[in-house]
């Protein structure tokens, strides 16, 4: 075997970029709905101790998802920038982890790791609420952040399986974290690993004496904070808020029709890009047997998916783990790719410069956008606070430009109305204490 090489520059300045790239977006996001919401509730806890209290409140009477909803709470009782600082980390972090899993060389590959960060970016499903969003990144970001890390820790495992007590502790407590972040993304991550146990076990030829200790446990302990999670007293309570046309198996293949709609609409492209890759490598003369961890992590997508079907309603954002693993799909078929033809190592150069040009440029004017947005969301805060400290409780407040939105930003989806007890409204309303809080025409149309 080779030795490893050292990582080369251009790869290293290639994750360097990637940080500054999302840590500038989301400095440039203002706090939206639920964080406004999550924000009261927080800043009643003078300790640790109450916001553990907090968080098994909500585990009885409204979802399971703790390790998520308790990061958040952290993070609301730290300065914005620090959940930025520390989220760009996780983002990064991620398309790390989808590179090691698609691109398992003894080499680095800049080209490879572009890709990846490219499709996060353009193919990430509902990207403001999922990554920006502060509430949406602590449960579908940092989620997939630690699902990663297990999956990415238990394949490392199973490549060198003759480990020390030490990773069997941490492994099992990771596995333990991310079983207890999402539902179906956490269900998806149980999956592959799972998968991966039974062809190694069958790689092997010895039955279960090729398994260790740390094999086992790791999985255990995921399948049993997972367990806690979907258990959770409150998840019955949310459901109930949760009405359909139809039920047994009309109801259930409602779902599922819903889901597949949901499927065209956010991972068309990646599904398009595994068939023509997919096609390529069989031209080449790839056996599909030799692709057998594509098509884990390609089922695990779906089943991410499909997963949803048990419950009454979906976002559209509940999807991206199942995004994240499609890209490892994707990526890892990308780099599989013989480039010994010259036209072929041409298209596969041109089709990432071409991707990175056109990113460039939605960047730049999205960047735009969002400061702006920024600007004014600054502004209306600082104008509410000014109405409270001259002794209004009903106090109004200008609605954003419109021409300002773009696929970067969830400030219009989540936008105060005219009118006073419309949620939004709300939230603002109980963040600063006042009786009510309506949306305004602005005073002028300045860009």
């Amino acid at each position: 075997m080779m030795e490893k090489k050292k990582i080369p520059v251009t790869f290293v300045a290639a994750v360097a970029a990637a940080y500054v790239a999302i840590l500038v977006f989301m400095l440039l996001t203002p706090m939206l709905t639920d964080d406004f919401s999550y924000s009261v509730i927080v800043r009643k806890a003078s300790s640790l101790g109450d916001l553990i209290a907090q968080e098994r409140d909500q585990y009885m009477n409204w979802t399971g998802r703790s390790m998520a909803h308790f990061l958040l709470r952290l993070f609301l009782k730290a300065p914005h920038p620090v959940f930025c600082i520390l989220s760009a980390g996780a983002f990064t972090g991620l398309s790390v982890f989808i590179y090691m899993n698609a691109f398992r060389r003894e080499s680095y590959d800049t080209r490879a790791f572009l890709l990846i960060q490219l499709l996060m970016w353009l193919t990430g499903v509902s990207f403001p609420q999922t990554v920006l969003w502060e509430t949406g990144a602590c449960t579908y970001l940092w989620g997939s952040f630690v699902i990663m890390a297990f999956v990415t820790a238990y394949r490392a495992g199973l490549n060198a399986p003759h480990r020390k007590w030490l990773f069997t502790v941490l492994i099992t407590v990771l596995g333990f974290v991310a079983g207890w972040f999402n539902e179906n993304t956490s269900a998806g991550g149980i999956f592959i690993c799972a998968a991966f146990l039974i062809l190694y076990v069958k790689d092997q030829g010895r039955g279960t004496k090729a398994l260790r200790p740390w094999m086992i446990s790791s999985l255990v302990s995921s399948c049993l904070s997972f367990l806690i999670m979907i258990s959770a007293p409150g998840n019955k309570i949310r459901a109930s808020f949760s009405e359909e046309n139809h039920s047994g198996l009309y109801g259930m293949a409602a779902r599922v029709q819903k889901l597949t709609l949901k499927v065209n609409d956010n991972f068309f492209v990646l599904l398009s890009l595994t068939v023509l890759l997919f096609a390529v490598l069989k031209a080449q003369g790839i056996l599909m047997k030799s692709l057998r961890a594509e098509f884990v992590f390609l089922i695990a997508g779906f089943l991410t998916v499909y997963s949803l079907s048990a419950v009454a309603s979906t976002e559209d954002r509940a999807l991206f783990g199942a995004g994240m693993f499609l890209i490892v799909v994707v990526a890892s078929l990308y780099s599989r790719i013989d480039e010994k033809d010259v036209l072929i190592k041409a298209l596969k150069n041109a089709s990432v410069c071409i991707a990175l040009m056109y990113f460039f440029f939605l960047y730049l004017d999205s960047g735009a956008d969002l400061a702006r947005i920024y600007r004014e969301s600054s502004a209306r805060l600082s104008s509410i606070e000014e109405q409270m400290a001259g002794g209004e409780r009903d106090v109004t407040a200008e609605f954003l430009h419109t021409e300002f939105d773009n696929p970067y930003t969830a400030a219009y989806e989540s936008e105060i109305t005219d009118d006073p007890e419309y949620w939004v409204n709300v939230a603002y309303a109980e963040y600063f204490g006042a009786d009510s809080v309506t949306g305004v025409p602005r005073a002028d149309s300045e860009d």
